[in-house]
């Protein structure tokens, strides 16, 4: 395998980690959220 194939492969995966971190601070954001709003009905 070239160092450059290496390199892109490495830089995918550096991009599916970030993509991955993103989306999972998202669905937590949404989580709480959702939960505020239950609480809020609540009142």
């Amino acid at each position: 395998m070239t160092k450059r194939k290496t390199d892109a492969m490495i830089e995918e995966a550096g991009k599916t980690i970030r993509e991955t971190f993103v989306e999972k601070e998202l669905l937590q954001a949404s989580v709480v959220q959702r939960e505020l709003v239950t609480e809020l009905r609540e009142l």
